[in-house]
């Protein structure tokens, strides 16, 4: 038999934040919109007042901090931003060098190479590498 409405909690303190779910915590998002600027200088900022001040056990991973940043600085083909963020916050990972393929970003691309990036590594197990 259905439920009725009545059976389900209409509880209004119990509100799930799509919105914020999708942002991400509140310190990812400040390095994103620094990223999305693309002012090199907001984006030191918000690294240090948002990750190296904090204490290391309230730091979020340098990969999940940095990456939506990263993603943003790759698409708009910002050299400096990426060479920041490769340089202080996130890792070089296979995802990203696709992502500047897709994108045409050749100076982030140049970057990844010039970091010593394997072009023959294979994104997964399915995809050949990104510029085969």
């Amino acid at each position: 038999m259905p439920h009725s409405v009545d059976d389900f909690a209409t509880d209004d303190t119990f509100r799930f934040d799509f919105d914020a779910f999708i942002r991400g915590p509140p310190d990812v998002e400040a390095m994103t919109e620094a990223c999305v600027s693309g002012d090199l200088t907001a984006v030191q900022s918000v690294f240090k007042t948002r990750w190296l001040d904090k204490a290391p056990d309230e730091r979020l991973a340098r990969d999940m901090f940095g990456a939506g940043g990263l993603c943003e600085a790759i698409t708009q083909d910002d050299a400096n931003l990426v060479q920041f963020l490769l340089s202080n916050v996130i890792s070089m990972q296979s995802c990203h060098f696709r992502l500047a393929t897709e994108y045409h970003a050749y100076s982030t691309l140049q970057l990844y190479l010039d970091r010593g990036f394997d072009i023959n590594t294979y994104m997964n197990r399915m995809d050949p590498p990104a510029l085969s």
